[in-house]
């Protein structure tokens, strides 16, 4: 997750969020349009959402008790007609792109792009993370050819100790920030090889994994202070010079790379990954208010509220690692700490329709400078997606269903991918993203099929005993 500096003033935000979704209304589907009569609606063509989306979500969230059946089943098919495109048209936009520096003859390596839609470069830059989602996604949706070509692309750049840089571009294979690593990115790729690894049967993945699983290992931290024994945040800066030597670990943790590290070190160094859990709980996890602290210095715990470390990937990581009950207060501590929602506004046939969006902010402290106040509409997508699966699977249907509403209606406004924020912030873009879409991705096919995405797992990360 970024993080942003300084927000925007709370009148300035509000506009910003006005003017987001009337630009994206009628800018990759149809204007929205609503309509009182039950629907003899036309299908939907594959990659257009029903004109009357927002209606059709609102109608699902609060639908009419004294409908007739007719009317009902009308209003039940446009919903799952809604859902299915919305659907489609997320898994479309994902673009992935021939990196031909790890091309084999006969056999293209492939990666993802992260912003495919910007208008600089950034557009044919590829960070480590989201390949490992689109790895995950692939893997487990049993497309092996792409997901082959992205695990090739991986093991290409994978560094000599194991790990990777945080991003890499396209077009010029000498501009890989390699000197500029992150051991949470780096588990979410030695994590998705693992289990690419594992579903197809090709050890030279898991053997990757297992490296990059060393690398994490030699990341533990010394000392007498809070972070001994877990896992630095990795090396270097966005700002250090991808010709520069190896910069020494730096010397703080972060919560929820210690869930990411987690994961890969139980598969493959089991007792290690003991250890790191049981430092985890005795150190960041915070009983008092019942969640994860968001960092760990060399002096002090930083007890500042981040969403990821609070409760969506802190609530999914305590309930794979066999704690439900403190998963369970992990998530509702974030539900009611984190909470944010978003309207859309667009234009019916008979007046404007608004569409309100359910979501969470990313931070409830100034985090980088984030100014909390001025920040009650701001969504952060990403993270209430992962609020979405974490309530799916801890039995809180109800808030599932909202950030599917909201990953729905995001998909079917404006460009089919999802975007990474509401409202366009430093740090927080309202580009579509990779990221934000595979996770909405995630949480739509697990809730539709019952399985579990291999994301904090339980038959990913073993059950633990303290």
């Amino acid at each position: 997750m970024s993080m942003p500096p300084k927000a925007w003033p709370r009148s300035a935000m509000a506009a910003a969020l006005v003017m987001l979704a009337a630009g994206l209304i009628g800018a990759g589907c149809h204007r929205a349009t609503a309509s009182s009569r039950p629907a003899h609606h036309q299908q939907p063509e594959s990659r257009d959402c029903d004109p009357r989306f927002m209606q059709i979500l609102n109608d699902a969230e609060a639908p009419d008790p004294s409908e007739n059946p007719t009317r009902r089943a009308h209003r039940e098919r446009a919903m799952q007609d809604t859902h299915r495109t919305a659907r489609k048209r997320a898994e479309d936009w994902l673009q992935l792109a021939e990196y031909q520096a790890a091309s084999l003859p006969g056999a293209p390596a492939m990666a993802l792009l992260s912003f495919p839609q910007a208008t600089t470069s950034i557009s044919r830059r590829s960070y480590l993370y989201d390949n490992a989602l689109a790895l995950l996604w692939y893997a487990w949706k049993g497309q092996y050819s792409r997901a082959r070509a992205l695990a090739q692309t991986l093991r290409y750049l994978q560094l000599e100790d194991g790990s990777w840089g945080y991003s890499f571009h396209l077009d010029n294979p000498q501009d890989h920030h390699a000197r500029y690593i992150r051991s949470g990115a780096v588990a979410w790729a030695a994590h998705a090889l693992a289990y690419f690894g594992t579903q197809f049967g090709e050890p030279a993945a898991l053997l990757s994994a297992q490296r990059a699983a060393r690398f994490l290992e030699s990341m533990r931290l010394g000392g007498s202070g809070p972070t001994r024994g877990l896992v630095s945040a990795g090396r270097g800066l966005p700002s250090t010079l991808m010709e520069a030597p190896p910069s020494p670990k730096l010397g703080f943790a972060v919560s929820e790379h210690q869930f990411d590290a987690h994961i890969v070190l139980a598969r493959f160094f089991p007792m290690q990954a003991e250890r790191l859990a049981e430092q985890m709980l005795d150190v960041l996890w915070l009983k008092r208010p019942g969640r994860f602290a968001v960092a760990a210095g060399a002096e002090r715990v930083d007890t500042r509220r981040a969403l990821d470390a609070a409760g969506a990937w802190g609530a999914l990581w305590l309930l794979g690692a066999g704690h439900p009950q403190l998963a369970a207060q992990s998530y509702r501590y974030s539900r009611e700490t984190f909470a944010s929602s978003a309207l859309l506004v667009g234009h019916a046939k008979h007046g404007p329709v608004t569409l309100k969006l359910q979501g969470f902010r990313p931070y409830e402290d100034d985090i980088d400078g984030y100014d909390v106040d001025a920040a009650a509409d701001h969504i952060f997508v990403e993270g209430a997606m992962g609020m979405g699966i974490a309530a799916h699977r801890l039995g809180d249907p109800e808030t599932a269903q909202k950030m599917l509403r909201t990953g729905i209606a995001l998909s079917c406004t404006g460009a089919p991918g999802i975007p990474y924020s509401t409202v366009q912030l430093p740090g927080f873009s309202t580009h579509a993203a990779a990221a934000p879409t595979l996770w909405f991705l995630f949480l739509e096919r697990e809730m539709a099929t019952g399985r579990d995405a291999p994301i904090f797992s339980a038959s990913t990360t073993p059950s633990l005993t303290f």
